[in-house]
């Protein structure tokens, strides 16, 4: 943890408990803070679209879960149209290994991959 020692009052030689909790609160809000990736490239062709989603799919355990919310489409893999109902029965898994209410019987993603 970083603190910040102009922070601090001066006729005090330890800082209170109340400073250091406003600063690991600052630091926590920071964190929270959303982040915006930009992707450059000198002209079209050079594959920044391709950089783009391989970086949102190393990333996918990460976005997808928080508040329950997944998302879905087929960027999650190749592109293609069954791509996008591949990566929403897997979020349905997710759902449903997560509630507790009556299970709707869902069809295997792992088959629906081979396609």
């Amino acid at each position: 943890m970083r603190y910040n020692d102009t922070a601090m009052p001066e006729s005090r030689t330890r800082p209170s408990p109340d400073h250091l909790l406003a600063a690991i609160q600052d630091q926590e809000q920071q964190a929270a803070r959303g982040k915006l990736l930009i992707f450059l490239g000198y002209a079209a062709g050079v594959g920044k679209t391709y950089a783009m989603l391989l970086a949102a799919q190393q990333r996918q355990a990460e976005i997808n879960g928080p508040n329950r919310t997944y998302f879905c489409g087929a960027y999650w893999r190749y592109g293609f149209h069954e791509d996008g109902v591949v990566s929403a029965l897997n979020a349905l898994e997710h759902f449903k290994r997560t509630t507790h209410h009556a299970e709707l019987p869902l069809p295997r993603t792992d088959t629906a991959s081979a396609v």
